[in-house]
């Protein structure tokens, strides 16, 4: 029984965090501000390598929220996996 809600309260964190990053409430923007403001010289050397801050901006963000959706996809599955397995074997 502890297994089962373990997992259960897994799955509905993960699932939590996939809503509120896709949704704006996780700001994925802070650490790429925190990066321009207070490491000015990094922000310098990457421009002088050509590297454009908005890109890497962008794929940060398209990563973090396919890495929730993966995570909250795992996370329901092992969910109604764990509670088919509890079913049957009731």
């Amino acid at each position: 029984v502890p297994a089962g809600l373990l997992l259960a309260v897994v799955a509905q964190q993960a699932l939590s965090l996939y809503d509120r990053v896709a949704t704006g409430q996780i700001d994925m923007d802070a650490p790429m501000k925190l990066v321009e403001r207070y490491l000015p010289r990094l922000t310098d050397m990457l421009a002088r390598y050509n590297v454009d801050l908005d890109r890497v901006h962008s794929a940060l963000q398209n990563a973090a929220v396919y890495a929730t959706q993966y995570i909250g996809g795992k996370a329901l599955l092992i969910g109604q996996t764990h509670s088919l397995w509890r079913c049957s074997s009731a």
